[in-house]
């Protein structure tokens, strides 16, 4: 079984003011989506940078481009 981070319990803890680069596990659980889906939508994004071995994304650009699939009522 693989290693699971605990994340705290809400999502306004993670959402700190001024932060603009979240890791996987924090903007996975910021937009309530698994892992791996929220890196492929970041990847579809191109809100994602990498730093050595380490990924880092843009969580704006992400609501940026979530935006664009907005349906209108």
């Amino acid at each position: 079984m693989a290693y699971a981070k605990k994340l705290p319990q809400s999502i306004e803890s993670l959402k700190i003011p001024n932060k603009k680069f979240y890791t996987a596990e924090e903007g996975a659980a910021l937009f309530s989506i698994g892992i791996h889906a929220f890196e492929r939508l970041a990847k579809d994004a191109g809100a994602k940078y990498k730093i050595g071995r380490r990924a880092l994304y843009n969580v704006s650009i992400v609501e940026e481009y979530l935006d664009m699939f907005k349906e209108e009522n």
